[in-house]
C-alpha cells in the first residue's frame, strides 16, 4: 500500500511540475496599443485554428480598396487536433502529435545525425576542449577523488549509491521508479535511469490528459535520447574497459581495452567507468527540456545544479573518475540537441500575398494566418 501511494504521489508531482513548466513557457505578456487598428484580431481556440483573410481588392472602376474579413471555422478535422503551435525564440513551431513508436524510428537516425555533428569542422574546437579537459582531469584523477571524499566526510554526505536505493516500482528485475535511502543516494539518484524515465512519464501524462502535443513530443524526444545515450555509452564502456575508482588496481584506474564480455558482466565495476552514463543521461534530459522551453528561467540553473551534485557524489562514492565526465557531457548534449528537433516544424510566414484577376477586378489578397 505504501509503495502504491509513493508511485501515485510521484506521478502526481511529475504531472504538476510539467504543468508548471508548460504554464511558465506559454505565458506571454499582452499589451494594448491605442493606435491599434480594428484589423488586428486575436483568436484563441484549442481545437481549430481560425484564419482571418483580409482581402485588399483594388477595383478598376473607382480605385478604392475594399476590406473584407472572413472567418473560417470549418477546420474542425482530426488533422487539426493532431497539431499544436508554440512560439520559441520568436519562431512559431508546429508540434505534430507523435506516434507511439516514433521515438524508436527516430532513434535509428539519431546516430548518423550525432556522427555528422561530431565530424563537422565547426565542432573541432569543441573536440579540442573535450580532449584537453579529459587529459587534464586524468592527470589529477586520484587527487580529485581523495578531495571529494574528504569534502563528503566534512559535509556529512555519505557514499550512498545504487545499493542504497529502494525500488517502488519494477518490471521483473528492472527497477523503473526508485527512491533514495540516504542523502548521498538521493544525489546519485539524479542520474539514475528511473529518474529520467519518471520525467518522461510525467511529460507523457501531462500531454495525454491535457491534450498537449508539445508535452507528448517532449516525452517522445526524451525516450529517443535515453535510448541513444544508453547505446553509445554502453558501447564505449564495453570497448574501453576502464576500472571504477572503488576497485582500482592503479592510481587512475586500469584500462582493459576490448575486454572479454563474459568477464565484463561477471565484474562490471572493473570495466564500466568511462564514460559516465548517469551524467550523459542527465545532460540529455536538461538539453531536451531547455530546447523546448527556452523561456523557462529555471530549467538550466536547476539542471546544471543537479548535474554538479551528481558529479560530486559519483566521485565521493568512487563510481566515476572526473575524466569520465567531459565526453559524457558531449554525448548527452548531442543526443539531446538531435532529439529536440523531432516532430516540430517551423510554421510558414503569417503574411502571404495572392494575386486576384477577374473580368471586373484586378488586385491582390493579403492573407494573415493566426
Amino acid at each position: 500500500m505504501v509503495r502504491r501511494f509513493c508511485v501515485i504521489l510521484y506521478m502526481a508531482l511529475l504531472v504538476t511540475t510539467c504543468q508548471a513548466i508548460e504554464d511558465n513557457d506559454t505565458q506571454q505578456p499582452t499589451t494594448t496599443d491605442k493606435n491599434t487598428t480594428p484589423q488586428e484580431v486575436t483568436i484563441e481556440n484549442n481545437i481549430t485554428q481560425d484564419r482571418i483573410f483580409i482581402d485588399h481588392n483594388i477595383t478598376n472602376e473607382n480605385n478604392k480598396t475594399q476590406q473584407e474579413v472572413v472567418t473560417d471555422t470549418n477546420d474542425t478535422t482530426d488533422e487539426n487536433i493532431m497539431t499544436a503551435t508554440h512560439t520559441i525564440d520568436n519562431d512559431k513551431l508546429i508540434y505534430d502529435k507523435p506516434g507511439a513508436f516514433d521515438f524508436w524510428d527516430n532513434s535509428m537516425g539519431s546516430y548518423s545525425k550525432v556522427y555528422d555533428m561530431a565530424v563537422s569542422p565547426e565542432n573541432y574546437e569543441a573536440w579540442g576542449w573535450i580532449a584537453g579537459s579529459s587529459l587534464l582531469l586524468f592527470k589529477y584523477d586520484k587527487e580529485i577523488i581523495e578531495e571529494a571524499k574528504r569534502l563528503g566526510k566534512k559535509w556529512g554526505i555519505d557514499t550512498g549509491g545504487q545499493n542504497e536505493m529502494k525500488s517502488i516500482f519494477s518490471v521483473g528485475p528492472f527497477p523503473i521508479l526508485q527512491i533514495g535511502d540516504t542523502r548521498g543516494s538521493y544525489m546519485y539518484l539524479i542520474g539514475d535511469g528511473s529518474t529520467h524515465i519518471g520525467i518522461m512519464a510525467g511529460m507523457y501524462a501531462h500531454g495525454y490528459f491535457m491534450d498537449n502535443n508539445k508535452s507528448l513530443n517532449v516525452a517522445s524526444q526524451l525516450a529517443e535520447g535515453l535510448f541513444g545515450v544508453a547505446v553509445v555509452t554502453q558501447t564505449i564502456k564495453h570497448i574501453t574497459g576502464r576500472e571504477s575508482p572503488i576497485v582500482r588496481s592503479e592510481d587512475t584506474g586500469k584500462w582493459r581495452w576490448f575486454p572479454n564480455q563474459k568477464e565484463y558482466h561477471e565484474d562490471v565495476q572493473k570495466y564500466d567507468a568511462f564514460p559516465s552514463g548517469h551524467l550523459a543521461t542527465t545532460m540529455m534530459t536538461v538539453t531536451v527540456l531547455s530546447e523546448n522551453y527556452p523561456d523557462n528561467p529555471y530549467i538550466k540553473p536547476v539542471g546544471w545544479t543537479a548535474m554538479s551534485l551528481l558529479c560530486f557524489q559519483m566521485l565521493n562514492n568512487e563510481v566515476h573518475w572526473a575524466s569520465d565526465y567531459p565526453l559524457a557531457l558531449a554525448i548527452g548534449y548531442s543526443f539531446g540537441k538531435v532529439a529536440a528537433t523531432r516532430q516540430r516544424t517551423k510554421a510558414a510566414a503569417n503574411w502571404s500575398l495572392v494575386p486576384v484577376i477577374s473580368s471586373d477586378t484586378t488586385g491582390a489578397n493579403l492573407v494573415y494566418k493566426f
